[in-house]
């Protein structure tokens, strides 16, 4: 028997000792969860003593049907199958059957599958039921040297009636056999074949002790060597792993709910569902509920883990192969942002060699004597192992080193997945048209390849594609699901191009890529941009089309329009190719550029995408059907008040204002702190910032006022508190004493900060929305004789789509339709709705509907990177500017932030004393109109600006048509934004109503000083602003 310590592991032989040992102690915490079915928060807790239970059960099963208990030299068993319990299960019972087993990835290709069991010398499958027409496949390979043999499904084992004697691990010398093989995982193979890596039970028993001792989630499956390790970390550190459930697609939402449901201290994952998840506001909140994430698998984009980090998630990359374990990790002090560099493990560091390769570039090499290290493959050094990865070194960090990429030839994907370009590449050399073709598509969704044209092809570059097709789709069929490219990711290159290659004519992969860099990037971002369709279908005909793309093209399963998608073979490849089917097929009213994997994905059935299809080209996306109840839905949520603190007796009053001021980062927080800290009405303003980095909060609001070119004198400098801070907390994220003394102090909220982003949708603005609800109850919480006021920046967009005969009242909107259909503006609309109700319960609170804000009046300092800059900008890119009907009362920025200095120590108590229950509602907008294209485009020709006016839809398709490379034509950021106010055949002007200011100017005597922005020579400032930045 083996032997146990009974204060540990010390003197474990077998990896099922490990499990025999846990499942016998007193206590008993949960150390797994799964779900089953496609459900994916509704979890089922396991004990190590009820999971003990589980394998034993399931190994007299497999003893029953032949799996004889083996003591000797062990043999082989391959298991094909889902990562879920079913599957840990058997792969546990076979293990403490005494055979070794090889765990096999169910995304390899047959020729593959049968090198494997070549390799480990395995005669045995073991597979679940959905496998089995490869494992028939493989059978007809292997002909009668492949026994097989379905997986033990859950009612075989988790019954009664299953003798519950003790099965054991036995050997003659038991620790002798420790040396055995117990796993046999796999590489990916970088020369096109996997190759075995086999994992004995002392090895894996030193790696399972390395763990963080949090709960986690694992989005990385079982049959992966970190997701197995993953479990008998758990095990080992008694801590509780969650599993993935493997029956749902990785989507945005479905990871969402997942971490929801979980609730883990530590998210383990790969750079693809990071980029998932970053994608909205909610995905990030769920990464900031975890103390920890990690990735593995593939580098992650530096834009992608720089904006995780910033927004306070401890990002954690971890280096290790199938071959050497774990080797770094980027773990390192909280202060530390240099989330991407590796350091390696104290235990490896001694072992390890930087190979200088070239310039700032290095090979790792581990050298003899790293017990992880499994084998060798070099004898330069001695017993080394040379694992082709490629690292550069940090500037100033000692032994931090950053992962570049690979020697050998792999493309890794951003999911992590591993192209194997040589057989797919050297299949299309084959043609006698092709001269080289070169796959790309390092840490992009989907790969794709560069053709370089043969000599002497009378031929267009259309042609030569249709004529290379066929054996481009041979390469596919030969390649596994997301190693194949489409024809959209084609790039046909001539012969006379030159292209770096070695002394024996092989290219050079990394500067070949460097060299097209350009061209690749296009290639991608017209995937992201494509022109619709034209196709203007009912819902049926629109399914009918879908149905039969996905049976045909995709050779999908799919058996109704009603029919589960993923369930039926979409995965992320396809999913893109459907997406670019629907785009570029159907008319999509300008609504193309949002319809990508995920939101394929997420809506599932055929039937639904037609839906969506049609919801699109007629103006009212499926979010936006649904906007209304989840208007209501979030008002109620966010307006559950409790009543004011009551006023304490004999509460001093002060002259003075102390005032909470968000916003102070960007342009119009910024010149209201100038405005304010000037004032001899204010004491103090208190500066909440968001955390990104180790710059300290004042330092931060000092250089949003040097941006502006705004500057503070000594005294008015020391009334201005900078605190990091999260409103979206109750306490604000900030130390009891000083939320205690603001609670005492603070009489004034002015709310200015909100993501101006219109290209984000409703449920993107739900944590700002949260964000403001906390600072009312805070206004309402204030222990002062009255509750604080508060004053609300928000957005005349809230009714933009009132009717242009309309005067806007200040008051409430009442009709959700006449805000604009932007997540921006509706999420306005829903704050004021909020503060509606927040004045029934007693606040004092004033709604600041605000127009165009455009730069200062002093300077011209406007932000570059809005959607009037970015119009305007487009003509150095495209040469022409759109004939706009539009009329427009922009409001220079420091103007407006006197007008909300003056609104803010307004008394007016007479309103508040009036019980009237309603906020105090104020239309800023420019009395002083001017006409777009009547007045500003002729003022914009008399600054110098060359350009030629067409009419807005003209202008879009120039913009479409244009650079796609945002840093040479910056409109194209905001274009499905225009595509939806300009594009298309729309006649829409985009006209607005007036809104009544009556309220305004006479409570801010600013308003009407407001000059005009084309007569007062304004628009030569900002001009001459932009250029100067």
């Amino acid at each position: 028997m083996s032997a146990i310590s009974a204060n540990g592991v010390s003197q474990l032989h077998f990896i099922d000792d490990l499990i025999t040992l846990r499942g016998g102690e007193k206590e008993q915490p949960d150390i797994l969860a799964c779900t089953s079915g496609t459900t994916i928060d509704r979890y089922e807790y396991f004990t190590a003593k009820r999971l003990d239970n589980l394998i034993n059960n399931a190994a007299h099963v497999l003893k029953q049907q032949g799996l004889s208990v083996t003591g000797e030299e062990p043999r082989c068993v391959a298991v094909l199958g889902t990562s879920n319990l079913e599957y840990l299960t058997n792969i546990c019972a076979l293990s403490r059957l005494g055979y070794s087993v090889l765990i096999i990835s169910p995304r390899l290709s047959v020729p593959a599958y049968n090198n494997l069991l070549d390799e480990a010398k395995c005669s045995t499958l073991m597979y679940m039921q959905e496998y089995r027409k490869i494992v028939e496949q493989l059978c007809e390979v292997r002909q009668s040297q492949l026994a097989t043999t379905p997986m033990l499904q859950r009612q075989d084992f988790d019954r009664d009636g299953i003798p519950e004697a003790r099965i054991r691990r036995t050997a003659p010398n038991a620790a002798l056999a420790s040396p055995h093989t117990a796993f046999v995982m796999h590489s990916s193979g970088s020369t096109g074949v996997p190759k075995p890596i086999f994992h004995s039970h002392r090895r894996c028993l030193e790696n399972f002790q390395n763990g963080f001792g949090l709960s986690a989630l694992i989005t990385l499956p079982l049959y992966h060597t970190y997701g197995f390790s993953s479990f008998f970390r758990a095990v080992h550190g008694r801590t509780l792993m969650y599993l993935y459930n493997w029956n749902v697609p990785l989507t945005s939402t479905n990871v969402i709910k997942t971490l929801q449901a979980a609730n883990p201290q530590l998210l383990s994952t790969v750079p693809y569902t990071l980029g998932l998840l970053a994608e909205s506001e909610e995905g990030i909140n769920a990464l900031k509920n975890c103390e920890l994430v990690t990735y593995h698998g593939s580098a992650c984009p530096d834009e992608l883990g720089d904006r995780l980090v910033r927004q306070g998630i401890f990002l954690v990359g971890h280096l290790g192969s199938t071959e050497s374990g774990p080797l770094a990790t980027s773990n390192r002090a909280p202060e530390d942002t240099s989330w991407s560099y590796l350091r390696f493990l104290p235990y490896v560091k001694p072992y390890v060699w930087m190979k200088p390769i070239d310039d700032n570039a290095y090979e790792l090499v581990l050298l003899k004597g790293l017990k992880a290290k499994i084998f060798s493959n070099s004898d330069t050094p001695p017993e080394s192992f040379h694992s082709r990865d490629l690292f550069e070194p940090h500037p100033t960090i000692p032994n931090a080193w950053k992962y570049i990429g690979r020697l050998d030839d792999r493309v890794t994907l951003l999911n992590g997945e591993k192209v194997l370009p040589l057989p797919i590449e050297g299949l299309i050399r084959e043609s006698p048209l092709v001269k080289e073709a070169v796959v790309f598509g390092i840490g992009r969704a989907v790969p794709g390849i560069m053709i370089f044209r043969n000599h002497g092809l009378d031929m267009t570059d259309d042609e030569f594609l249709d004529s290379v097709w066929l054996v481009i789709q041979k390469a596919n069929k030969r390649a596994e699901g997301f190693s194949q490219i489409g024809k959209d990711m084609i790039i046909v290159l001539s012969p006379e191009k030159s292209y770096p290659r070695t002394d024996k004519g092989s290219v050079i992969r990394a500067q070949t890529y460097n060299l097209f860099s350009g061209l690749i990037d296009d290639v991608y971002q017209r995937r992201d941009n494509i022109e619709e369709g034209d196709l203007t279908l009912e819902i049926p005909e629109t399914a009918n089309l879908i149905l039969g793309f996905c049976n045909s093209t995709l050779e999908l399963s799919v058996d109704s329009v009603q029919s589960d998608l993923f369930a039926s073979g979409l995965d992320s490849l396809k999913a893109i190719q459907l997406s670019v089917f629907i785009r570029k097929n159907f008319n999509l009213g300008g609504n193309g550029p949002s319809i990508g994997q995920n939101v394929i994905y997420d809506h599932g059935s055929v039937n639904r995408l037609a839906e969506l299809v049609y919801h699109s080209r007629v103006g009212v996306s499926l979010e936006a059907v649904d906007d209304t109840s989840t208007i209501n839905a979030w008002v109620e949520k966010y307006s559950q008040f409790k009543n004011p603190t009551s006023p304490a007796a004999n509460m001093p009053k002060s002259s003075r204002h102390r005032i909470i001021l968000t916003g102070v980062t960007g342009s119009l927080g910024a010149h209201i702190l100038a405005k304010l800290a000037q004032s001899s009405h204010v004491e103090i303003v208190y500066c909440p910032v968001r955390k990104l980095d180790d710059v300290d909060a004042m330092s931060r609001v000092i250089q949003s006022l040097r941006q502006r070119k705004l500057s503070l004198d000594q005294d008015s400098s020391a009334k201005v508190i900078a605190l990091y801070s999260d409103i979206g907390k109750n306490d604000f994220g900030l130390e009891t004493t000083i939320f205690g003394i603001m609670k005492k102090t603070v009489s004034l909220i002015i709310h200015a900060a909100w993501s101006v982003n219109f290209n984000l949708g409703l449920s993107s603005f739900e944590d700002q929305i949260k964000g403001l609800s906390n600072l009312i109850q805070f206004s309402l919480d204030v222990e002062q004789s009255k509750p604080a006021r508060f004053l609300f920046c928000s957005s005349i967009s809230v009714a933009s789509r009132a009717p242009v005969t309309t005067d806007v009242a200040e008051s409430l909107i009442t009709d959700y339709n006449h805000a604009s259909r932007t997540g921006y503006a509706r999420s306005k609309l829903i704050s004021e709705l909020i503060i509606g109700k927040a004045a029934q319960m007693g606040a004092r609170s004033s709604i600041l509907r605000i127009g165009q804000i455009v730069g200062d009046s002093v300077h011209g300092i406007w932000t570059n990177m809005e959607a009037i800059p970015l119009i305007i900008q487009s003509v150095r890119a495209i040469d022409v500017l759109p004939q706009l009907d539009e009329t427009c009362a922009w409001i220079p920025v420091d103007y407006l932030a006197e007008t909300i200095a003056e609104l803010s120590f307004t008394t007016n108590e007479m309103h508040f004393a009036d019980d009237s229950n309603l906020p105090l509602v104020y239309n800023i907008v420019n009395p002083t109109e001017f006409h777009w294209t009547r007045d500003m485009l002729p003022a914009m020709k008399e600054a110098g600006v060359e350009f030629t006016p067409i009419p807005p839809s003209e202008w879009v398709k120039r913009l479409e048509k244009g650079d796609t490379d945002p840093s040479k034509n910056p409109a194209i950021k905001l274009l499905s934004f225009f595509q939806y106010c300009y594009g298309g055949n729309t006649t829409h002007e985009y006209r607005q109503p007036r809104f009544e200011t009556t309220q305004t100017q006479r409570d801010s005597p600013s308003l009407g000083r407001i000059p005009n922005i084309i007569s007062a020579g304004l628009m030569n400032k900002f001009i001459a602003a932009w250029d100067e930045k």
